[in-house]
C-alpha cells in the first residue's frame, strides 16, 4: 500500500480518507511518510466535500497522533467545520473541541456557528 500510496490516495473519497486516518489513530500508529503526505494532499482537496463526522474524525486523529496538520491543510479544514457546524451531534462538537485544544488550534470566531453548534446540542450530552 505504502509503495502505491501516491496512486491510491488520489482515489479516495472523503470517508475513506478520513476513516484511513481515524484507523491509525485508533491502533495509535503515525501513518508512514510516504502514505501520509500524498494522504494529506488528498484531504486539503477534499475539505470542501467532508461531511460533519469526518472533519470530526480527522482533527480527532490528526490530535490522538500528536500530528498538527500543515498550514495548507489546516485552513480549509477549520472553513469546513465552520460550515458544517450547525450539523454536528454532541460527540462530533466534543471530539473536534478536544482536539482543536490539544493541537492549540483557537476556534474560530467568526462566524459564532462553531460554538452555537455546542450549546445547541449539549442538551443531548449524557455523563
Amino acid at each position: 500500500i505504502v509503495d502505491r500510496a501516491d496512486v491510491l490516495a488520489g482515489t479516495l473519497k472523503p470517508q475513506e480518507a478520513s476513516s484511513i486516518m481515524w484507523a491509525f489513530a485508533t491502533l495509535g500508529v503515525k501513518p508512514p511518510k510516504a502514505l501520509l503526505s500524498p494522504l494529506l494532499d488528498r484531504v486539503a482537496a477534499l475539505a470542501p466535500e467532508l461531511k460533519p463526522q469526518g472533519v470530526s474524525n480527522l482533527f480527532w486523529s490528526f490530535a490522538t497522533l500528536g500530528l498538527r496538520p500543515p498550514e495548507d491543510l489546516l485552513a480549509p479544514l477549520v472553513d469546513r467545520a465552520v460550515c458544517v457546524a450547525s450539523d454536528f451531534r454532541p460527540q462530533t462538537v466534543s471530539n473536534l473541541m478536544w482536539a482543536f485544544a490539544t493541537l492549540g488550534i483557537p476556534v474560530p470566531p467568526e462566524p459564532p456557528r462553531l460554538p452555537a453548534a455546542g450549546r445547541r446540542t449539549t442538551w443531548r450530552f449524557t455523563p
